[in-house]
């Protein structure tokens, strides 16, 4: 047994390393200590990588150690080849910052004539995605050679690795991941069906390398799995579905595993596998020029490196059709062609100005909310005539009204989602026929999902302004949402609305490629002052406290946001697990919010998660009117988001006076500096949040300093008073008024 400050290692089998050769197994055991995360396993036997799989359920390391998952997802075993001539074995860990380090070695001596080492082989599906990821990369670094590129990609993934199917009693099988599997936001989908014969499965759990189980939903109905096993009555309702957490930065292939925890207690991996992840940063990332030669010397660069790190390609006909498969996909990209706008007549706009505003919800949102206090603002203040037209109802509904501003609630699916261009021309033909009589001067469009306010706004011979909250690039954005032939649809919109309004550089850098018109601006956001500050003056921490049944001497770490995939809520509840496990007595003394729950499926995952791993230090309040209460009661204020503009719930932290950790995305650095506004963290890391967030509670006295400088900055540059003048300056420019 080996022992360090982050772990314990010991090697069981095999107990001696004089081998005949052939084919073996290696299986032991792995215990992070508290406080330390692993991710993956593997062996190198002389230069031969072999992946092995790690988390297998090991009660008595559990009761002996009492870490937690890290010692009850403890065992590990990996196969090997013995042959003459190879020499030593060792064995590696992959870290939380994702670099591999020796843990354990032996020599080894296999009688025989001296052989070639085997070579492992890339499946068939991994090459098209290895080969985008090689032609992107010559933007990315464009300093390095296509052969370096090539070199790199191939080097990470040339490894023998196992796959495991359950074991009796348990039957199933894992239908997603596949071998090449998109994620998004750190998350990727996990589906297939598995059952037990005789015990119901109380719960099954899934997760990639060492992050924390998720759990997933079971015993939906599988037909085709009742016929097939017709003397188990439980395999008709033994389909499985859900999320595992997943870092875009892992390198592939990652290990996914499913669990499956009997009533009696008994707890069991069902599936282990591997898979080649393409995240969304991955999809995002820009090609190279289109040019078959490029393409011909990438397939050159990366089938050499292949065969410098031994590594076989699958047989002709498998290769070639994956070849196609990559080929036509660097090809066959969505193609943005020219868009002129056609002049408009050049008679006066109405006095007072009558404004459509375009939303996609009325929900109490980032997006919906800035859309709302802009209709205030142009109402109440500019004395303009606003309507607000909303592809689905919701509780900002009731507040336009009371501001005696009408609204139109509308199907917009056919033209957030069309099918075709056929299909999204006739449905905003349809949608501009039936606003002809409503008053309009000009269309306001608010969020890249209502980019089909533009064209309604064409439709009705009016000119337009289109706000971009979104930073991502339209295939991340549209990600499974638009099919690929629609694209330059939304392209269209981002050149042919008269001006696009960017509330921050970063989100404007993503649109640059699209911005063929010279129509883009940039315009600060802003935040309403004067309600944060009568609610400051108007109620006390500790009567808050009381009302919402939160102790007075409570530490309490606010995340507030809509509970989605996107806020990243999944990495607050790791990193709480860090923190409990770190700063045992810090946790003990917490109280975690995450405001701005509803009722959806990744709600109710995070509360099985919550319960799961027994962290009772932390509430899930619903979406409420009430939610500057949540940040007056507050100690320390939490963004983990993975795609931001400029959020809403960061300003106004920074109003209320209040310690923030956040995320580093987009245009949140725009808002608050690292280590002079606040302390932002890498998204998707629970480790880095973690430290964070203790960081923030720990030393109050520079936590304070940060929140005095973030809230005098929102006072110079955000205060609505002095920003919304200069939207509706512009709202005016573009209206010709």
């Amino acid at each position: 047994m080996i022992e360090t400050d982050d772990y314990i290692v010991l090697v069981e089998k095999p107990s001696q390393w004089g081998l005949a050769p052939g084919r073996h197994w290696m299986s032991g055991w792995f215990v992070a200590k508290p406080g330390r995360l692993y991710h993956d396993i593997r062996a190198w036997v002389d230069d031969v990588c072999y992946l092995g799989i790690l988390g297998l359920p090991r009660r008595d390391l559990h009761a002996k150690f009492n870490f937690g998952l890290n010692s009850l997802l403890s065992e590990f075993y990996l196969e090997f080849d013995a042959w003459p001539g190879a020499s030593r074995i060792r064995l590696e860990v992959l870290d939380d910052n994702y670099r591999w380090g020796e843990v354990w070695r032996s020599d080894m001596l296999v009688l025989g004539d001296r052989v070639s080492p085997p070579r492992p082989q890339l499946p068939a599906e991994a090459i098209p995605r290895m080969l985008e990821a090689i032609l992107k990369d010559q933007v990315r670094r464009p300093l390095l050679s296509l052969d370096e590129i090539a070199d790199d990609h191939v080097k990470a993934s040339a490894a023998f690795f196992l796959t495991r199917h359950p074991h009796r009693p348990f039957d199933g099988y894992i239908d997603h991941p596949s071998m090449v599997a998109p994620s998004q936001f750190d998350r990727v989908t996990l589906k297939g069906w598995v059952f037990h014969p005789d015990q119901p499965i109380a719960r099954l759990l899934g997760c990639t390398g060492g992050g924390g189980l998720t759990h997933l939903e079971h015993g939906m109905p599988r037909p085709e799995v009742a016929a097939r096993f017709p003397e188990f009555p439980l395999a008709a309702h033994s389909q499985f579905f859900g999320f595992a957490d997943v870092d875009a930065r892992a390198p592939s292939p990652l290990l996914v595993r499913v669990y499956a925890e009997l009533p009696n207690g008994e707890f069991h991996i069902v599936f282990a596998r591997r898979f080649y992840q393409r995240s969304t940063i991955e999809v995002e990332s820009p090609w190279p020029p289109v040019h078959t030669a490029l393409f011909r010397d990438a397939v050159r660069a990366f089938t050499a490196a292949c065969e410098r790190h031994r590594m076989d390609l699958p047989d002709r006909f498998a290769r070639w059709r994956a070849l196609w498969q990559a080929r036509r996909s660097f090809l066959t990209r969505p193609k943005f062609t020219e868009v002129r706008r056609t002049p408009r007549p050049t008679a006066a706009a109405a006095e007072p100005l009558r404004v459509l505003l375009v939303s996609h919800n009325l929900n109490l949102e980032g997006a919906p909310l800035f859309l709302f206090e802009y209709a205030a603002w142009l109402r109440t203040e500019a004395k303009l005539e606003v309507t607000v037209l909303s592809g689905a109802d919701g509780p900002l509904r009731a507040r336009y009204e009371e501001l005696g501003i009408g609204v139109v609630v509308h199907d917009t699916t056919p033209l957030a989602a069309p099918v075709n261009a056929a299909a999204f021309a006739s449905a905003v033909a349809a949608l501009a026929a039936s606003l002809r009589d409503l008053p309009c001067d000009i269309v306001v469009a608010n969020t890249l999902v209502s980019f089909w306010g533009v064209q309604l706004a064409v439709q009705l011979g009016k000119p337009s302004l289109f706000y971009i909250h979104e930073s991502a690039t339209l295939p991340r954005f549209f990600f499974e949402r638009l099919p690929d032939a629609c694209l330059p649809l939304v392209d269209a919109a981002l050149n042919l609305a008269d001006r696009v309004c960017f509330l921050t550089p970063a989100t404007r850098a993503y649109y640059e490629p699209h911005g063929r018109s010279g129509n883009f601006i940039l315009v600060s956001t802003w935040i309403q002052l004067a309600a944060i500050r009568a609610h400051r003056a108007a109620h006390r921490r500790a009567a808050l406290r009381a009302r919402h049944g939160i102790p007075a001497d409570a530490l309490v770490i606010a995340n507030i946001g809509t509970v989605c995939e996107r806020k990243g809520q999944q990495t607050f509840v790791r990193a709480l697990e860090l923190l409990r496990r770190r700063q045992p007595a810090l946790y003990n003394r917490s109280v975690s919010l995450l405001v701005g729950g509803r009722p959806t499926d990744f709600e109710r995952g995070l509360l099985k998660d919550i319960a799961w791993t027994g962290l009772d230090r932390i509430r899930i309040i619903e979406e409420s009117r009430d939610v500057y209460d949540y940040y007056a009661l507050a100690d320390v204020f939490v963004c983990t988001s993975f795609e931001e503009s400029v959020p809403r719930v960061v300003l106004e932290a920074m109003a209320f006076g209040l310690p923030i950790v956040s995320t580093d995305v987009h245009g949140i650095p725009d808002l608050v500096r690292d280590g002079r506004e606040a302390l932002l963290v890498r998204a998707g890391s629970p480790s880095k949040l973690a430290d964070a967030l203790a960081a923030a509670l720990l030393d109050p006295v520079a936590a304070q300093a940060r929140a005095r400088r973030a809230e005098a900055r929102v006072e110079a540059d955000f205060a609505h008073d002095h920003v919304l003048p200069r939207h509706v300056e512009l709202l005016r420019a573009v209206a010709g008024k």
